[in-house]
């Protein structure tokens, strides 16, 4: 009976010293109501980023429709796959996925607000010939998961205002 109540006290201590040293869940950043509307423009290997991007941004309420006070830029994104390791017999063992995506963030009379920034991320896994096809799936589901957290970063910049030029 006192270990339970020991163990309740215990809790709830630990809670309140993690709420004191400054600890919180991290929240999805909040695009700044003065840059919407919003465009987005991309080079043709962007498409899928800039779906991403505008699904992100709808789905936290930020106007995409309307006279663009702020437009978000795809300069470039690209993905490679390198061998990272061979096994004994001189096979692939472990493959390196990198991924880019260049962004920059202008005002609607397309002066800078956020200059030109590449976010790059990089992701590692095994690989078995016998599973090939499940190792493209993998694949596609790392570059998906990589494009979100460019999205979420870009996203943190701005609501953080990282902004040049005037428009803070």
């Amino acid at each position: 009976m006192y270990r339970k109540a020991y163990g309740g006290w215990l809790l709830l201590a630990l809670l309140l010293v993690l709420q004191g040293c400054g600890f919180q869940l991290r929240s999805a950043a909040v695009w700044p109501p003065s840059l919407q509307p919003v465009a987005t423009d991309s080079v043709p290997q962007g498409r899928d980023f800039v779906l991403l991007l505008r699904r992100t941004l709808s789905e936290q309420g930020v106007a995409l429709d309307g006279v663009a006070a702020a437009r978000i830029v795809v300069l470039d994104e690209q993905h490679q796959r390198k061998i990272q390791s061979l096994d004994e017999a001189g096979r692939v063992s472990v493959y390196q996925l990198d991924y880019q995506v260049t962004l920059k963030l202008d005002d609607g009379a397309g002066k800078p607000l956020i200059e030109a920034q590449a976010y790059q991320f990089q992701r590692s896994y095994a690989y078995d010939p016998e599973r090939a096809l499940g190792h493209q799936w993998q694949e596609e589901q790392m570059i998906k998961r990589m494009r979100q957290q460019a999205v979420e970063h870009f996203m943190r910049r701005v609501a953080m205002g990282g902004l040049s030029g005037n428009a803070k």
